[in-house]
């Protein structure tokens, strides 16, 4: 059974507000980064999709977030560079997501903080248009994305 997804997209002139958090924002943008943090990538992700992340980073078109709390992964995603299964977008265009928070740091705002920290990376490296797409009953994630200035959404598919 397929899952109705909502896709939603913004334009980011500026940064946006990032509120506080006990954890702390780590991107994988390149290999170096991953060589540094393959540790907490495999501790996160075991070790089978550790390794899919390390390759999937050092292709270039995908970067990999997570927020750790005491060390330990609690929250993570990837961003994609002009590139998305689901739906057309422009060349330099964003997608954020999947995402992922461990149920029992769930409501401690970790998922708010890493698309705020993400949003103003991508501001700082020149990109401006960032989609994300959740489930249309995905309530917390919804949150997070109103909570991060994106509007209405402005599609929808199936997966």
């Amino acid at each position: 059974m397929s899952t109705k997804q909502l896709i939603f997209v913004h334009t980011f002139a500026e940064h946006i507000p990032i509120p506080p958090s006990s954890g702390d924002y780590i991107v994988c943008w390149t290999a170096w980064d991953v060589i540094q943090h393959v540790r907490l990538l495999i501790r996160t992700l075991g070790l089978g999709d550790g390794i899919k992340t390390a390759i999937k980073v050092m292709t270039g078109r995908r970067k990999y977030f997570v927020v750790t709390d005491h060390g330990e992964g609690v929250h993570w995603g990837w961003i994609s560079i002009s590139f998305c299964r689901y739906y057309p977008i422009q060349t330099g265009d964003v997608v954020i997501g999947p995402i992922e928070t461990l149920p029992q740091a769930r409501g401690r705002g970790f998922a708010t903080f890493a698309l705020a920290k993400s949003i103003n990376l991508l501001i700082d490296k020149g990109y401006v248009e960032i989609f994300i797409d959740t489930a249309e009953t995905n309530y917390p994630c919804l949150k997070v994305i109103k909570n991060c200035q994106f509007g209405d959404p402005i599609g929808s598919f199936y997966k």
